[in-house]
């Protein structure tokens, strides 16, 4: 099967390889089975973006360790106990944590022109404030918390949140949304990815 998305994921797997047996160590995969490693990585990244890999994904490439964590992160957390929107606004509030001019374009266009979220209250919880619906605010100041502290919530902080309706396994969730974009938002920063025309919309 010929790799549809990033053929340079086999590459830096040979190549990876060969510096493996160059140094008499042994590598952490069977470089032999390297093509279905690609193809199977290929596949996914094609049913999780059917219109096209953005560019971030492109760059995350060049490790394809990271990128595979990566896209296993995404599928796990997708078909978890928050909603799409508010994983967005989660991942909205790392980017702009991160200062990250690429994830927030990509976030706010997705999130405006896929799912629906209306400009407005983009930009209001990009600014500082927080969403008029009760659940997504809950959301968005639990991540401004969980980022401001590290994680370091207190008894008190956590039994509020529960008694609003967001418990310890979704702060958790959170945080697993948190790490996903931490990858996304440090990896375009380092690389200075280019913006996707798509996203260049404001």
């Amino acid at each position: 099967m010929q790799s549809t998305f990033i053929p340079e994921i086999k590459k830096h797997m040979t190549a990876r390889h060969k510096r493996h047996r160059d140094a008499d160590t042994a590598p952490c995969f069977d470089a032999t089975a390297s093509d279905d490693i690609g193809d199977a990585l290929d596949a996914r990244l094609a049913r999780l973006f059917p219109g096209g890999l953005p560019n971030i994904y492109r760059t995350m490439a060049r490790n394809y360790r990271v990128l595979a964590g990566l896209v296993a992160l995404k599928e796990h957390l997708g078909c978890g106990a928050l909603s799409e929107v508010e994983r967005c606004l989660v991942a909205l509030e790392v980017a702009n944590a991160a200062e990250c001019d690429y994830c927030e374009a990509a976030l706010c266009h997705y999130s405006s022109e896929t799912l629906g979220v209306p400009r407005e209250l983009l930009e209001q919880t990009c600014g500082g404030g927080l969403p008029t619906q009760r659940r997504l605010a809950l959301v968005v100041s639990a991540t401004r918390a969980l980022l401001r502290t590290h994680g370091k919530l207190g008894r008190a902080e956590r039994a509020e949140y529960e008694a609003a309706g967001l418990g310890f396994e979704q702060l958790l969730e959170i945080i697993g949304v948190i790490g996903e974009y931490t990858m996304a938002t440090y990896s375009a920063n380092l690389d200075r990815t280019r913006i996707d025309p798509d996203y260049r919309d404001g």
